[in-house]
């Protein structure tokens, strides 16, 4: 079987300026809709910089927690605040990582998230609807732009500000409307799924498989899914 905490959702968007109070909000719902998708994924508490960690029983707490991860960044000229909050739930069961409050530069600077099961969790891979469950509800709740299960590091996440923001295909990848609509047929035994905001794409429902990611990702790159930031931008 295999060990759930080789299991990270992530997503991105193409950048977001947003203050603590927003980011915090947004999180702490977030965190209460996780914990609808899985019970185990319940008790958050905020990770400090120092190690500590704090209790979230309130938004209060929560921008908190937001602000403490705030680092001043350089891009050009231009001097910019991020944060980096980190959040834990109940017996190290989740971490959840954030990148947020990042504006939309030239380069792909995206607000992204992270979403680590621990062992805890007792979630594995064999259960595709909880994991396909969890992508939808850091989709919706962060209002991302694309996003995907990794399993053992399959697919390698993209790096900022090198990478130009295309979706990366893996075993489920979310991408929201903004994005050309899949291909009606499918490379099976890839199947798609109405998600909010978008789509959830299964390369293989059944169990993760490498060629199954390499079709399903072929099929959506001919289909002229997979655009890079600057051309969505163009678009909206």
């Amino acid at each position: 079987m295999q060990r759930v905490s080789d299991i990270v959702i992530r997503t991105y968007d193409h950048g977001r300026a947003e203050g603590p109070r927003e980011i915090a909000a947004k999180v702490f719902k977030l965190c209460a809709e996780l914990g609808k998708v899985h019970g185990k994924l319940v008790g958050w508490s905020a990770r400090s910089p120092d190690g500590a960690l704090t209790p979230i029983e309130t938004a209060d707490d929560c921008e908190q927690a937001v602000r403490a991860r705030a680092k001043s960044w350089r891009f050009g000229e231009r001097e910019q605040v991020a944060y980096g909050p980190v959040f834990e739930a109940k017996a190290m069961a989740a971490r959840l990582s954030l990148v947020c409050g990042v504006p939309p530069q030239e380069a792909w600077t995206p607000n992204q998230t992270q979403l680590a099961l621990g062992m805890a969790s007792g979630i594995a891979v064999r259960e595709v609807d909880v994991l396909a469950g969890l992508l939808s509800a850091l989709a919706k709740g962060l209002s991302a732009e694309w996003g995907h299960v990794g399993v053992d590091g399959v697919p390698t996440p993209p790096m900022p500000p090198f990478a130009d923001g295309s979706p990366v295909v893996g075993w489920i990848t979310y991408v929201s409307s903004a994005y050309p609509a899949a291909p009606a047929t499918l490379p099976e035994p890839s199947v798609a799924r109405t998600a909010p905001g978008g789509t959830l794409l299964m390369a293989s429902p059944a169990r993760v498989d490498a060629e199954a990611i390499e079709r399903l990702r072929a099929a959506l790159k001919e289909a002229g899914v997979l655009l890079p930031a600057y051309a969505l931008r163009k678009k909206s």
